[in-house]
């Protein structure tokens, strides 16, 4: 029996479990009969399949959803839908034969089940990118892809006219599930349009074909043995509008047009997307909420900007790397070249395009009736500030109304949206410009009430987004606006006070915040950090123990936080005690060597003996820095004596492990030169000493850390003491593993 026939077999076997495992081996099955089979005989067996349940045989213009059954049967849907987008991610399938996929996905993102039509619709969407970069290298004529052959043709002639029509068959659904699947496919088939380098459209006619199968439908059915399995009739032919004088796709058939403008479809394909956003479902209107902000990015030809736009869509990684997130959130702005780069992209057309077409829609869901849509609409305004091009003028008009009735909007979860996405928003208006500091000082001022909001959830929320405030803002809106509000904030909830040890250890991060100075930090950050490090939880002190090195050139003006770190290290949650362990060196550093020795060391000799591992390894870790702080000499003549002592007076294997690592980690410095001679002869000597040992475990770690010495050791010592060390540990260990790791660091050092 053949693979296909297996397949078949299984398939349709009572057993769910057998009919699930068989379709997670759709590719296998179809990577083994080969494209030609695939498209000839697995895809209309699996059209086939969904026609004979009862439950899916109903058209796209159904009354009701497509129910799918059991929880079994939605699995394997669910696979389906998965797998089908594979066989062409793989190139099981070109992307010039893929249209017989269509009608198949197209009825799984029409059905009842969320995850189904979610992975229909994200294996469409990849489809559509990979037709993207079949387009281009065709019209470049790269060699990639060949011209003149008849499947090419045709595909070339009817694929962007069949997608039009199936895009077109969702939106005039009668079942809100393809409606709210078509919101999300709708910007990647815009996408593809605006970038394939097409100029004309074919209107495909005829009944049958992939996505059609209907008597009568007159826009968008090409003829063909591979009839859609959720096939019918686009409903309302009569309403498919498009906007000005262009007259609609209905009007351009009866006048005996073969093809239209691709700009005819864009037209039409904005339309559609208006439709979906007044559609009288909610459910729909949130999930053209949901993609706002990506369709408004791809009217504004702004989708990928940060992608090479000669580099195509060509292989699983590249589709894998498209996303629903929004290009707004990916750009760094203000300012630079991602600036330059959106103001270039969006022209004046596109631009006039954007504000009587996509704000319209905006600004309709910003005051829909339900707060779910509308927290989906005000979370888009930073793309709808890039799809403007950025332009403060246009921008203060258009989104900053819609920004000052979130703020006080009557839902919480819509301030929390707002509140979540503020920097972003901020960011993306043009407000930074000179001319619109009055617009500017309005954000911070509604900034400002999300950081007073009375709801907890939206105060954190806004928390986060203070330090990409104070960076779009600069030093005097950050003191004026949010440096008044701190204190409340260091002694509000939990959550708040965690968001904000967060973001104040951003703001000391010249990746992300670069106009707060030393003396802003000093003076307004530093009574907070002092409140926070104090606090009762675990949860607020980490983020700035962890991060405290960011500022370690001030902690010698910071008393009162050096002494809270000192106190942490006896606290009884083990993680603070790691950070402190990590956070010692970098004391030593700011305070000075005299410093360390009178008031630190003991606390690292504690902290190195801790019973909790990743304590101990904290300090074995810190080894590096503690040396270029301190010197060899000063490693050699406070801390290895110490070290020795603990080693040979120690009663657990696992302490002379920790001392051994210590000796590697220090070992591990040469690279920068720091580990003097006479130190790297000491640590040899005693890593030697370690191959001794009776617990194997330690031995192993002993042959590891000689292997580290390589750059430290001189060759009179390795030759006459090393070497001979480690083959002895080779010929006479009875532990295999520790004879491989000795003879691994012979390999090394011999070679």
């Amino acid at each position: 029996m053949g693979p296909l026939q297996l397949f078949f077999s299984q398939i349709q076997t009572p057993s769910a479990e057998t009919r699930v495992d068989a379709m997670r081996r759709l590719f296998v099955v179809a990577n083994a009969i080969g494209t030609e089979e695939t498209i000839l005989k697995l895809v209309p067996f699996l059209d086939s399949l969904l026609r004979q349940k009862k439950d899916l045989v109903q058209e796209t213009s159904h009354k009701a959803a497509v129910p799918t059954g059991t929880e079994e049967e939605d699995e394997i849907l669910l696979i389906l839908a998965e797998q089908i987008g594979q066989l062409v991610f793989c190139g099981l399938v070109p992307p010039q034969e893929s249209l017989v996929l269509f009608p198949l996905l197209e009825h799984l993102a029409g059905v009842e089940e969320t995850v189904v039509r979610d992975k229909a619709v994200e294996s469409l969407r990849g489809i559509l990118m990979l037709w993207i970069g079949w387009f281009v290298k065709r019209e470049k004529g790269g060699g990639v892809v060949e011209k003149g052959g008849v499947g090419e043709m045709l595909f070339v002639k009817n694929g962007p006219g069949l997608l039009w029509n199936m895009v077109r068959r969702m939106v005039y659904a009668d079942w809100f599930t393809a409606k709210v699947s078509v919101c999300a496919l709708l910007p990647a088939a815009y996408q593809f349009f605006e970038q394939s380098g097409i100029s004309q459209v074919t209107i495909v006619r005829g009944s049958g074909g992939v996505g059609g199968g209907s008597e009568g439908n007159d826009v968008g059915v090409a003829s063909g043995e591979n009839r859609g399995p959720n096939s019918g009739n686009v409903s309302n032919n009569s309403e498919m509008g498009v906007e000005g004088s262009g007259g609609g796709t209905t009007a351009a058939m009866a006048m005996g047009e073969d093809s239209v403008s691709v700009d005819h479809v864009k037209r039409d394909l904005r339309t559609l997307y208006t439709l979906l956003s007044e559609d009288e479902t909610p459910m729909v209107r949130r999930a053209a909420g949901k993609y706002l902000a990506n369709y408004a990015e791809t009217v504004a030809n702004l989708v990928n900007l940060s992608r090479d736009r000669k580099k195509t869509y060509n292989n699983t990684e590249e589709v894998k790397k498209y996303t629903e997130e929004p290009i707004a959130k990916q750009l760094v702005l203000p300012g630079g070249k991602d600036e330059q780069a959106v103001k270039k992209r969006v022209t004046s057309s596109l631009k006039t395009i954007v504000y009587e077409n996509v704000v319209p829609i905006y600004q309709a869901l910003c005051h829909d009736e339900l707060d779910n849509i509308r927290l989906l609409a005000v979370s888009a305004s930073g793309s709808i500030g890039c799809a403007l091009g950025m332009d403060g003028s246009v921008c203060s008009q258009v989104v900053l109304p819609m920004l000052q009735a979130g703020v006080v909007d009557v839902s919480w979860r819509v301030r929390k949206s707002l509140a979540s996405n503020f920097a972003t928003i901020a960011q993306s208006q043009g407000f930074h410009e000179s001319s619109r500091r009055n617009d500017m000082l309005v954000v911070f001022e509604t900034f400002s009430s999300l950081l007073q909001d009375y709801e907890s959830q939206v105060r954190s929320c806004a928390v986060t987004n203070i330090a990409r405030m104070a960076q779009l803002g600069g030093v005097d809106l950050f003191q004026s606006h949010i440096v008044p509000l701190l204190p409340a904030l260091a002694d509000d909830e939990k959550e708040v006070r965690i968001q904000l040890a967060l973001t104040i250890m951003d703001c000391c991060n010249n990746a992300i915040c670069t106009v707060l100075t030393d003396k802003v930090i000093l003076n307004d950050f530093k009574p907070c950090l002092e409140c926070l490090l104090d606090d009762e939880f675990a949860e607020v002190q980490l983020p700035i123990l962890s991060k405290l090195s960011r500022v370690t050139h001030l902690l010698d003006q910071m008393d009162l936080v050096v002494q809270s770190v000192v106190a942490m290290s006896k606290n009884p949650n083990w993680r603070v005690r790691e950070a402190v362990g990590y956070l010692l060196p970098h004391l030593a550093e700011a305070r000075g060597v005299g410093f360390f020795k009178e008031q630190l060391l003991d606390v690292w000799m504690a902290l190195f003996l801790d019973q909790v591992a990743n304590v101990r390894s904290s300090c074995v870790n810190g080894m590096t820095k503690l040396l270029s702080v301190t010197g060899s000499s000063w490693i050699q003549r406070e801390i290895i004596p110490r070290y020795v002592n603990i080693y040979n007076d120690s009663v657990s294997y696992l302490t002379r492990i920790t001392v051994l690592r210590s000796f590697s980690r220090l070992a591990s410095s040469e690279d920068d030169g720091r580990l003097g001679p006479d130190l790297a002869n000491e640590v040899t000597l005693l890593l030697l000493n370690g191959l001794k040992d009776k617990v194997v475990n330690v031995r192993m770690v002993a042959a590891k850390g000689l292997q580290e010495m390589k750059l430290a050791l001189d060759d009179g010592i390795l030759n006459a003491k090393v070497l001979p060390a480690l083959e002895q540990l080779v010929t006479e260990d009875p532990d295999e593993d520790c004879k491989f790791y000795a003879q691994n660091a012979i390999n090394h050092l011999s070679g």
